[in-house]
């Protein structure tokens, strides 16, 4: 466990002043690592072979039947902050890929008083075609026991320093019940924020050859809106594999611009390609 310490209650935004040397240090050796695992022609020669062979997202991906369990569902069963994992996802059209962690590590913040708020990080970085890794940016994430939600604080840079969000953001329940729309508003002085997610049921996946059993499915939509200037829809369907995370994901990214009334509609998708770690054994290859 990392644990590091300032100024913070449970009601103010986390001191900006706050001490990051350890949090350097930390950020800087996990990205160290993440870099010498990552940098082979191995992933390189699967960006290469998914453009160069247009490969149909049905070659990669099968979705079986959605089952709709009784019981809730503990998200962090899918969403496993604080675990120390790591994977790696693809674009759809193969020109990027991405490096996910999660970060085993705690970080505390507290006051004087001893008083704390316990902050899970979760990473993500590009990975070039060469093989090459950019800078790990990680978001700040804790739980609101008491309304049953995670919430986004801010993000810590590679180089160790962090930007706290004006206002906590609320990105997830902690448990869902199937069918049950949740509704988070994000909204500040600047933004319309509005979050709308639902679990739909569960189901198996086979992304690049290998099978997650009992992966949740999620439906979301995401709207930001600057009055008078442009609002940004996401519409996005995702899956969930047990004890790793979003495995594979699809959106419709739809921009409108008030300003020249222009509206353009984006379709994405990015799925799971390679562990970069141990944890392959949570996983079932498909000869």
């Amino acid at each position: 466990m990392l644990i590091f310490a300032s100024g913070c209650t449970e009601t103010d935004k986390p001191n900006e002043n706050l001490k990051t040397s350890s949090i350097n240090e930390s950020v800087n050796d996990s990205s160290n690592t993440h870099n010498t695992q990552i940098t082979s022609n191995d992933l390189k020669e699967k960006i290469d072979e998914f453009k160069q062979n247009d490969i149909k997202k049905e070659e990669f991906i099968q979705i079986g039947k959605i089952n709709v369990p009784e019981e809730i569902v503990d998200f962090l069963d899918y969403f496993p902050l604080g675990k120390n994992i790591r994977y790696i996802t693809l674009s759809g059209d193969g020109k990027q890929a991405w490096l996910n962690t999660f970060e085993e590590g705690t970080v505390l913040l507290d006051n004087e008083s001893d008083y704390g708020r316990e902050y899970f990080l979760k990473g993500k970085a590009v990975v070039f075609s060469n093989g090459e890794l950019d800078d790990m940016t990680y978001k700040i994430y804790a739980f609101n026991l008491e309304d049953d939600e995670i919430v986004n604080y801010g993000i810590i840079k590679s180089n160790g320093e962090i930007r706290w969000n004006t206002y906590p953001v609320i990105e997830y329940p902690l448990t869902f019940e199937f069918g049950e729309e949740y509704i988070f508003d994000n909204s500040d002085e600047i933004a319309n924020d509005f979050t709308k997610i639902r679990a739909i049921g569960v189901t198996d996946v086979t992304v690049s050859g290998q099978l997650f059993e009992n992966c949740l499915v999620l439906e979301k939509e995401v709207v930001k809106e600057i009055v008078d200037l442009n609002k940004t829809i996401i519409k996005s369907k995702e899956y969930y594999a047990p004890n790793l995370g979003l495995i594979y994901y699809e959106h419709d990214y739809i921009w409108e611009d008030y300003t020249i009334n222009e509206k353009t509609n984006t379709h994405q998708f990015e799925f799971f390609a390679e562990m970069d770690g141990p944890t392959k054994k949570t996983m079932k290859l498909i000869n």
